[in-house]
Formats: structure tokens, C-alpha cells, sequence
């Protein structure tokens, strides 16, 4: 039983990154309120986060101004924007946000008490954020080294990380899970908005518990672009899941009110453009699924007689300038800034183009071990085509939104996989399946609209709505107690031993010493976790694992640098016993320190009993 209860308990961290990820949340959510009062309300903390990145952006890049500083004007006017909604509405707009996290409270404590465990969180994520937290701004020509893997990346997202470590402390690694699972619970009550507003006979008591707890479940467990290690970590996945779906659900209700009554909300232009500032700022990538926007706004567009088209243009300006100047303004910074830290396009002769077809034959082989998702974005791409063709009704014109940001940014993922990727991760279409979960909620969007249509076209009788409300309130809360260990894959071997290992470094290594891992039986995950905890007091002077066939020779010349005090070492070969002369035994970790032109054990740390070698 205490083992059981140890997987909801970590300690004071845990309340420290639960408290700061919510009040991170919650002051976002309140700007957004105020700055965005109307129109799709349910996405607050998202246009709230609009402003926090075009704060951040254009002062950091434009004025060299102290983040510190920055953050204190944004809590000061979170602060603010709340009073405001107090006295303007009352508790009312928590009522949502309390109920959600009531009967979300089993996984939002979970998720709470994990730590960091996987490759892109310890090797892009979360340096990102901590280069924030200890130079206080932008990495650039006078700090390039950043301890992540592409310094010139966006800074939305590690933006978020970065505002709830200052509330809690540098050492909060929940923080990213945390608001993760924030929005996508959030995102929960914008589908019950979108449905409510669209399908008849749909009223308020859309909010109620039975409501909530099945949405919770829709964007969550139900959801079939749902990957519990991109989603409770602190990937940017989400971060691009969520404001896709946002940007996409403001597209269509534009479109429509265009449709409708010949003009749009200024409001809601003004929520589009804050969405697509958080959308272009979160992934080097995203600007893609701007593109995709506007050609599909210009699509429907032109194709819908109801909407007329000079006024649609004009209305696309309006909500894409905002977004272009933010994205502007960080290409000029890494151009002059951070050359070459990012991913390029080869040159054309270079391209992959004879791989196409097998490029194309393994994206088809990784969609049919994914089949509900795919087949969800099929009948989408479907009614899409049918959209394109008549364009008549609501229906038919999310379909087109949601159907082209399928497709062109599948297109675009070709395109990259031929132009940008190696051959060997082109070969076995790398990542993917991560890659469109990104769009996993514009097409959740579409399948509740659906649902919703055909539910009330079958009126069911009362007594499957009431059994469907009880299930919804019982699966929520108690699913992540019956998965709990499926939940908890930070606790998976060998990682709690690199973290610790990684800890007790910190205490052995000095200040300014540079250290080498050594992993001949690993992955090179024992290499990303130790350079993220030791990082910037301790530098890497690089890695060897399995991928890399070590040899005796390999070893003669990776480790003869001189400038390299100390070897860390995870797993042991005949090859690294005969390079150092020690009696290494398998089953532990050593810190080994050069001693003149030799290298002696300074200190080991067993396995936990199990570990697999």
C-alpha cells in the first residue's frame, strides 16, 4: 500500500510546481479575460499567453531588458487583470477551471509528483528554460551556449517553464507536465463552447459535471492523439496541439460570422491574432501551420458565396500581422544573433528525392499502427474534399480547415524528411507519429461536432445520456489510479538511477570541471540527463554509447583531450577495461578523475537490484 501511495507523493516539489503551474495558469487566464473579454472566452489563458510571448519576444529581442523585469510587469498586470474580473464578473469564470480540476484532482496530483525523464526534456525543453532562469534573457552572440540542442528555437513554451521556476524555484521539473495537462483540460471546456454555440438544443448546462468530466476524458485518455510521454512531460507537443486547435476553432467562427452577417467580432480577429502568436512562437515549425491558415482562409474564402471575399482578406491582415511581426522579430534575432543553431534545408542536389517512395511506404506503415487516429483524419480529409466542393454549412467549413492542416502539413513533413533529415531517420520517418499528434485537437474538434450533430438527430433515450454522465464522472476519477504505473514512466529503470547519479555529480565534480560519459551498453540518455543537472557550473566535452561501435581506438581518441577532468561512467566492456587498466565491475556507475596521464575511480553507485544489462 505504501508503495502504491508513493507514486501520488514527491514531496515539497510537488506542491511548489503544482502551486506555481497553476498561478502561472491562472494569471494568464486573467489577462486574457481582460485584454479579450468576448467572443471564445474558454481559451483565456491561451490569449493571455499571446501577450506574455509578445511581451517577452519584442522586449527581449528589441530592448536587451531584464526578464526578471519583464516577469514582475506580467505578474504585476496578471494581479490587476484579476481584480477586474472579480469586480467585473465575480467567481463565475472559476467555476469552470474548479470543477475541472476537481474531477481531474487524481491526475493532477500524479502528474504532480513526477519528475523529468525523457530524451528531448532533458536535451532541448528544459535547458531552454533554465538558460532563461540564469542569463535572465535571449541567448545570443555573448551567451550562444544554451545546454539545449537548437538555441535558436522559439522561446514560447520554455517562456512558461521559465515564469512558474521564478514562483517556485530553478529545481521544478513538474511545472511543463503541469500546465500541459492544464491545457489540455482547458481545451476540454473550448469543445464544449464550440458545441454549445453550434449544435441546437445545447444550453448552459453544458458546464455541469457530466459535461466536464466527459470532455476531460475526450481531450485526455479518449483522445487518440493522447501519448502520455508527450504529454505529461514538458514537450512542446501540447503546447502545439492546443493553440492549432484554438487558432483553428477562432478560423471558423470568423468564417462564419462573415458568412452570417457580412462582418467580423473585432474581438474575436483580436483572440485569432493572439492565438497565432502563441502558435508561431512555440515550434521553429509551427509558422507551417500558420501558412496552412491562411491558405485555407483563402480557400473558404473564395469558394463560399456567403462570404465576400475583399473582407475576409481584410480580416486575415488584421489577425496575421501581430503574429508575423513576433515571428519577424526572432528569425532577424537568430539571424544576427544564433547562425546555425538550428535545423536546415540541404541543398536541392543533396535532397532525397529517389526515397520518396520509401519515405512515403514507411509513413504509411507508422499511420496503420496508429489507425484510430488516422482513420478519425481520413473521414476529416473527406468531409473536407466535400467541403471544398460545396461549402454550404458550418460543418463543411471546419471540415476544410481541419482536412488542410491534415494534409499540408503531412505534405510539409515529406518535404522534410527529402530535404532536411538524414537518410537513416528519413528512411524510418522519424518521429513521425509525434509530429501529427500536433493536430490531434482541431480533428477531436470535428469528431465532438459530429458526435454532437448526431446525437441530437437520434435522441437517444434519457436513460443512455444518464448512464453516459455517470461513466464520464467515474472514469476521470478513477482511470489514473488504475494506471498509475502506466502513468508513472518516469519511475522506469535505468533513469531514477542517472538522475541520482547525475544529483551526487554535482557534489563531486568542481565547479568549471569538464566531464565525459561513457555508455558503451546505453542509449546515450545517461549523457542528456547529466549534462542537463550539471550544466552551465559543469560542461560536457561529449559522449560515446552504443550507436557508436566503440573500440579501443574509439576510446584512444575521444578521452585523450586533455581538457577532460572526469569521466562518468554507466555501463562497462571488455574494450573500456583494457583501455583504463581498472577493475570495473558490471552493475555500477563510476566517476573517474584524471590523475596525470592515468584515470582513477573517485567514486560508484550500484544499480538498484533488477537493472538489466
Amino acid at each position: 500500500m505504501s508503495q502504491f501511495l508513493s507514486y501520488f507523493y514527491g514531496g515539497l516539489p510537488q506542491l511548489a510546481g503544482l502551486f506555481s503551474a497553476s498561478l502561472v495558469w491562472l494569471g494568464l487566464a486573467a489577462i486574457g479575460r481582460v485584454v479579450a473579454p468576448r467572443g471564445l472566452s474558454a481559451a483565456a489563458p491561451v490569449f493571455g499567453w499571446g501577450v506574455a510571448n509578445a511581451v517577452f519576444t519584442l522586449f527581449g529581442v528589441w530592448t536587451g531588458i531584464s526578464f526578471t523585469v519583464l516577469a514582475a510587469v506580467l505578474a504585476a498586470l496578471a494581479a490587476g487583470c484579476s481584480v477586474v474580473v472579480l469586480r467585473r464578473e465575480g467567481v463565475a469564470p472559476l467555476r469552470a477551471p474548479a470543477m475541472l480540476a476537481a474531477l481531474a484532482l487524481p491526475l493532477l496530483i500524479l502528474v504532480s509528483a513526477m519528475g523529468a525523464s525523457q530524451w528531448d526534456e532533458f536535451s532541448h525543453w528544459l535547458p531552454s528554460a533554465k538558460f532563461l532562469l540564469f542569463h535572465d534573457g535571449f541567448p545570443g552572440m555573448d551567451a550562444p551556449e544554451t545546454g539545449a540542442s537548437f538555441p535558436a528555437y522559439p522561446y514560447g513554451w520554455p517562456l512558461l517553464i521559465f515564469l512558474g521556476a521564478m514562483l517556485a524555484g530553478p529545481a521544478i521539473e513538474n511545472v511543463g507536465p503541469l500546465l500541459n495537462l492544464m491545457m489540455l483540460l482547458g481545451f476540454g471546456v473550448v469543445i464544449l463552447d464550440v458545441v454549445r454555440r453550434t449544435v441546437p438544443g445545447i444550453s448552459g448546462a453544458a458546464f455541469g459535471w457530466p459535461a466536464l468530466a466527459l470532455a476531460a476524458l475526450a481531450v485526455t485518455i479518449l483522445n487518440p492523439a493522447f501519448v502520455q510521454k508527450l504529454v505529461l512531460t514538458s514537450y512542446s507537443e501540447t503546447s502545439t496541439m492546443v493553440s492549432v486547435g484554438v487558432a483553428g476553432v477562432l478560423a471558423w467562427m470568423l468564417l462564419n460570422q462573415l458568412a452570417d452577417r457580412d462582418r467580423a467580432d473585432a474581438a474575436l480577429v483580436w483572440q485569432w491574432a493572439l492565438a497565432l502568436i502563441v502558435l508561431v512562437n512555440t515550434r521553429a515549425t509551427n509558422i507551417i501551420f500558420f501558412a496552412i491558415f491562411v491558405l485555407a482562409w483563402l480557400l473558404i474564402s473564395g469558394r463560399d458565396g456567403k462570404i465576400a471575399f475583399p473582407r475576409a482578406v481584410m480580416v486575415l491582415v488584421a489577425a496575421a500581422v501581430p503574429a508575423l511581426i513576433v515571428f519577424g522579430s526572432w528569425r532577424l534575432h537568430v539571424a544576427a544573433e544564433l547562425p546555425g543553431a538550428e535545423l536546415t534545408i540541404r541543398p536541392v542536389e543533396t535532397w532525397f528525392i529517389g526515397l520518396i517512395p520509401d519515405i512515403l511506404a514507411g509513413m504509411a506503415l507508422v499511420a496503420s499502427k496508429k489507425g484510430v487516429f488516422f482513420a478519425l483524419m481520413l473521414i476529416v480529409l473527406g468531409f473536407g474534399i466535400r467541403g471544398i466542393i460545396r461549402c454550404r454549412t458550418d460543418l463543411d467549413r471546419f471540415a476544410v480547415i481541419a482536412s488542410g492542416v491534415f494534409l499540408g502539413f503531412n505534405v510539409f513533413l515529406l518535404f522534410a524528411y527529402v530535404a532536411s533529415f538524414g537518410q537513416s531517420d528519413a528512411l524510418r520517418t522519424a518521429s513521425y507519429w509525434r509530429y501529427n499528434t500536433h493536430m490531434g485537437l482541431i480533428g477531436l474538434v470535428f469528431l465532438s461536432l459530429a458526435v454532437a450533430i448526431l446525437w441530437r438527430r437520434l435522441n437517444p433515450a434519457p436513460v443512455f445520456g444518464l448512464w453516459l454522465k455517470r461513466l464520464s464522472i467515474v472514469l476521470i476519477l478513477v482511470l489514473p489510479v488504475v494506471l498509475v504505473q502506466k502513468i508513472r514512466f518516469d519511475l522506469e529503470p535505468p533513469k531514477p538511477h542517472f538522475r541520482a547519479v547525475a544529483a551526487a555529480l554535482a557534489d563531486t565534480i568542481p565547479d568549471g570541471g569538464r566531464y565525459f560519459v561513457l555508455d558503451p551498453r546505453g542509449t546515450g540518455e545517461s549523457h542528456v540527463i547529466t549534462n542537463f543537472s550539471l550544466w552551465p557550473a559543469r560542461r560536457s566535452v561529449g559522449y560515446l554509447a552504443a550507436v557508436h561501435r566503440i573500440s579501443e581506438d574509439t576510446l584512444t581518441r575521444s578521452l585523450s583531450r586533455p581538457r577532460i577532468t572526469h569521466i562518468v561512467l554507466h555501463s562497462v566492456t571488455d574494450e573500456v577495461r583494457r583501455f583504463f587498466g581498472l577493475e570495473l565491475a558490471g552493475g555500477r556507475s563510476y566517476l573517474l578523475a584524471r590523475r596525470g596521464t592515468d584515470w582513477r575511480i573517485n567514486a560508484e553507485w550500484p544499480y538498484p537490484p533488477g537493472h538489466r544489462f
